[in-house]
């Protein structure tokens, strides 16, 4: 279930719920406002390390956690509290140490139990997490966090069928929150597919996207895709100022969700001159801010006049300082975001040099495998109903051509299908385009020890695979809202 709920005053519980809603900053001034006159309160410093967290300050996290655990070190859930930390860091086997240590102060925690097996499942180490999980599972049969530990790591030991059973008695509980519900109905869903029930699983997406949908206006999308295609002329992009630093180190991976992206930057990756650094909400804050600081996660930059010298320059800065910290001596940084698509000529300015990387799929495949995943973020409202993920991938394909004829940067085209039927012979192709010397582990990509950020994750630790081409086939009778939307020269298989 969810994180346990700090026993304590009526700040405590207020900041709670304030962080159940999302509201994390204003959690964090509801605990530092308690905490001036009771400093020494571990549960609140616990539940204000995870707020900010949560808000991306891990630094601050550690710090508040460290001193809380210090204040009370029998505590399981601080422990926890700490672990998760470490997981939002990538420290995955310290995370698991944390949540070990949890475990042997209370045997049988159950948030300890969950997020163990999350941070095994994290590791690859499945055999590991299906193990604990079992365990946990047979002395509580209808324990739900032991459940959803169960749902994590069956996949990876392609225990399906058990994995199916536990989602199901998931959704037999009747106070279940709804997010655990709404994944616990894809999860069964995805079960379902792997069992190869396709016409159940197929209710099973409808009913689990129907229960997570989110507002999404096709009609904006379309009129702001428009916007961008009538003011961003080959004209007024030579119009704008290009920064005066080089950028040929960066290179973005660009295209839908689902698309091949976490694939083709693990490729890179393996390279030892590329660092791959996932997915960067960077440049989006970056567009936000040129925009005057526009809320929307997903901003267009539909007006390049604001563009000016100090912004362009400014703007550059702030990435290129931000993504070299992470690789001083790299040769090559990736940025995977898919959706910076949408800001191809802003990033022509930003970063002159720089190399973009544009993954296609089928149509059809790429958006069933968005219609089956649970994204939770409101940037993908499109991906919970099958007319709005068509009408956004025409806009996508339509925005992406028009790109392709009034920019100069170099963009290669990167077929999953041709990819998986040619690995070696796209992957040379790939490496070639970044400017670097083959190097043989980049066929050996699975191999290669990263974390990926993604919903891709367990796919890119494994060798590639040919079971995701026409994925779309057995479910093609349920298809036709998305399909009557998509431009048939994106069909490929």
């Amino acid at each position: 279930m969810n994180p346990p709920r700090p026993a304590g005053n009526n700040a405590i519980h207020q900041a709670q719920r304030l962080c159940n809603d999302r509201r994390h900053a204003e959690a964090i001034g509801v605990l530092k406002r308690h905490l001036k006159t009771n400093r020494n309160d571990s549960a609140a410093l616990g539940l204000l390390g995870l707020t900010y967290a949560n808000l991306g300050s891990n630094g601050e996290a550690r710090k508040t956690l460290k001193k809380a655990m210090r204040l009370n070190p029998r505590s399981a859930d601080l422990r926890c509290r700490y672990g998760r930390v470490l997981s939002k860091e990538d420290l995955h086997d310290q995370a698991v140490a944390e949540f070990r240590a949890a475990l042997a102060i209370q045997p049988g925690h159950t948030w300890a139990v969950r997020c163990l097996v999350g941070a095994l499942v994290e590791l690859q180490r499945g055999d590991e997490a299906y193990e604990v999980a079992r365990e946990a599972l047979d002395g509580a049969p209808e324990e739900p966090d032991f459940l959803i530990a169960l749902q994590k790591a069956a996949p990876l030991v392609g225990r399906h069928q058990e994995g199916l059973q536990a989602a199901e008695a998931l959704l037999r509980h009747e106070h279940l929150p709804a997010t655990l519900r709404v994944q616990a109905l894809f999860d069964r869903a995805g079960f379902l597919a792997k069992l190869g029930e396709h016409e159940r699983a197929f209710e099973g997406y409808l009913e689990a996207n129907r229960a997570r949908r989110v507002e999404y206006d096709a009609q904006r999308n379309a009129a702001q895709t428009d916007r961008m295609i009538e003011v961003w002329t080959r004209e007024r992009i030579g119009s704008i100022p290009v920064s005066p630093r080089k950028a040929d180190h960066l290179v973005f991976i660009v295209g839908m969700p689902r698309s091949g992206t976490s694939l083709v930057e693990q490729i890179a990756a393996s390279h030892p001159g590329v660092y791959g650094a996932g997915e960067l909400p960077i440049l989006q804050r970056v567009v936000s801010q040129i925009n005057g600081g526009d809320p929307d996660p997903i901003s267009f930059l539909a007006d390049p006049s604001v563009l000016n010298k100090p912004n362009i320059e400014n703007a550059a800065k702030h990435y290129l300082d931000k993504t070299r910290a992470m690789a001083p001596g790299a040769d090559r940084i990736t940025d995977k975001m898919p959706d910076n698509f949408r800001a191809l000529g802003l990033i022509s300015r930003l970063f002159p040099g720089a190399r973009v990387v544009h993954c296609t799929r089928d149509s059809r495949d790429t958006c069933l495998s968005c219609f089956s995943l649970d994204f939770v973020g409101k940037e993908n409202g499109f991906a919970y109903d099958l007319a709005d993920l068509g009408s956004f991938y025409a806009d996508y394909w339509r925005l992406m051509a028009h790109w392709k004829s009034v920019l100069d940067i170099p963009i290669l085209d990167v077929s999953y299908e041709a990819m998986v039927s040619e690995p070696e012979a796209e992957s040379r192709r790939l490496i070639g385009f970044l400017g670097l010397e083959w190097d043989d582990r980049c066929l050996a990509f699975h191999r290669t020890r990263r974390t990926t950020k993604t919903l891709s994750a367990t796919q890119v630790n494994k060798p590639i695979y040919r079971s995701s081409l026409a994925r779309w086939k057995p479910y093609e009778r349920g298809l036709g809202p998305l399909i009557e939307r998509l431009p048939p020269a994106t069909f490929h298989t």
